[in-house]
């Protein structure tokens, strides 16, 4: 069932919460005590961004939206992208879909066709690239739209402009630094595969002039941060992409974490002025007392921040002909010892501690399934993973394909919107967890 919103009002969802406590001249009381009856009339004609707004004013507001099936909106919702192959700049599906009520979908207007390209979730705020492969965070709940510095920042890119001064394209690549032509790549493209992740250390609208933006990029092999609002990148770090790659990148307990792929870990701490200071918390050479074998075995990994207070990793890693899986793939989960420079392994089924994660293209989140009522305990809820070696995604990995559901206790894996009818033909795709903070930062 597609819940079919109507276009937005003309007023920002921003400002909905101020005009409505308002008093008219005219009026004896406040917008705040319109009956019940017209307040559902009103949000009839509203889109999920006002929506939000609209709950955030009142008690008897909130009441009212909370028939609309949108609230609470503290677990992360699922957006679904799709294009097809003949018209790439063109949205075919756009829409949200929440857990609790799968076969309900929600559609907001927003600048997709401005979008080229989504590279991650983290505190409400969705990460893309334009037109021109700037990178732009975007809040789909509230339409506020922050611009990063520019792709031209990195030494690596240099913009190649028409006659009337418009970009056309980018030398991408060290050639032209010595001399060289280097690759000169369209302008709209370079941004789809140059951004692999991104991390806010906190909401834009809540830090201020302290939020900082960490991401994975080039190729898996740099790794760079910026200063909300700032006017430059800064490289924090370059690996030889034959050798190692980073996978994922995370803002934990005031620090920031990254992984690779051969499951280094190193802590970057970035105060306000952007200065950096790095800790390596587990080497390459710590990883050797992994077998050849598992090593070999590792689709991807994940950094998880937990609600107590520990940074765990999970492995994604292929199964054995001789492991006892029902499934294809299973997942180990560690314990980082940010002291001792370390990890343990912990026990699968209790690592979660009754908690569900959640993994893919957003910065990682881990919620107590007990307060949740839609979520189950010791699952991993899983979008399609970025594997680098691609030859993976065989047959025998399909079904990592789309939202998946892991359950750790069973090892089970499992869609988690069964009736959904995603098409996953569309040729690019994309689902992202993201959670909408917009009511809690309008009641602030």
């Amino acid at each position: 069932m597609e819940e079919d919103l109507l276009s937005p009002s003309s007023v920002p969802a921003d400002e909905l919460s101020t005009i409505a406590t308002s008093k008219h001249p005219c009026m004896k009381s406040s917008w705040s005590d319109l009956p019940n009856d017209l307040l559902l009339i009103v949000l009839q004609r509203l889109q999920l961004p006002h929506i939000l707004a609209f709950a955030a004013v009142c008690t008897s507001w909130y009441s009212a939206a909370a028939t609309t099936g949108v609230l609470p909106c503290q677990v992360p919702w699922l957006m679904y992208l799709a294009t097809k192959g003949d018209v790439p700049h063109k949205p075919v599906t756009k829409e949200f879909r929440r857990l609790h009520n799968p076969d309900k979908t929600y559609k907001i207007s927003s600048p997709w066709g401005y979008f080229q390209h989504y590279c991650g979730a983290s505190h409400g705020w969705l990460a893309a690239s334009d037109e021109i492969s700037n990178l732009v965070l975007y809040n789909p709940f509230s339409s506020a739209m922050i611009h990063l510095p520019p792709i031209t920042d990195f030494a690596c890119i240099r913009a190649v402009f028409r006659s009337e001064g418009s970009i056309k394209g980018y030398l991408f690549g060290g050639g032209y630094l010595f001399g060289g032509q280097g690759t000169c790549v369209d302008a709209t493209h370079l941004g789809k595969w140059f951004y692999q992740k991104i991390a806010l250390s906190c909401a834009p609208s809540q830090g201020g002039d302290h939020c900082i933006v960490m991401t994975i990029h080039h190729d898996c092999d740099w790794l760079s941060y910026a200063k909300v609002g700032g006017g430059n990148w800064h490289v924090a770090s370059v690996i030889n992409s034959r050798e190692d790659s980073y996978v994922d990148c995370i803002y934990h307990a005031g620090k920031f974490y990254t992984l690779t792929m051969k499951g280094m870990i190193e802590m970057w701490d970035i105060d306000g002025s952007c200065e950096l200071r790095n800790k390596m918390i587990i080497t390459n050479k710590d990883q050797r007392r992994l077998t050849k074998m598992d090593q070999d075995r590792v689709l991807t990994r994940y950094l998880v921040s937990t609600p107590w207070g520990d940074l765990l990793q999970v492995r994604l890693l292929l199964v054995h002909p001789r492991d006892k899986c029902p499934i294809n793939v299973k997942v180990k989960i560690g314990r980082v010892d940010l002291g001792g420079c370390g990890m343990m392994d912990l026990e699968p089924e209790t690592a979660l501690r009754g908690h569900a994660a959640f993994l893919g293209r957003n910065q990682s989140a881990c919620l107590p399934a007990k307060k949740f009522q839609e979520l189950r305990p010791n699952c991993i809820y899983m979008t399609t993973p970025f594997l680098r070696q691609e030859e993976f995604f065989d047959n025998r990995l399909r079904r990592l394909w789309g939202a998946t559901i892991y359950d750790l206790e069973n090892w089970t894996l499992e869609d988690a919107y069964p009736s959904s009818g995603y098409d996953y033909t569309y040729s690019p795709f994309v689902l992202i967890w993201i959670t909408p903070n917009h009511c809690s930062e309008l009641l602030e």
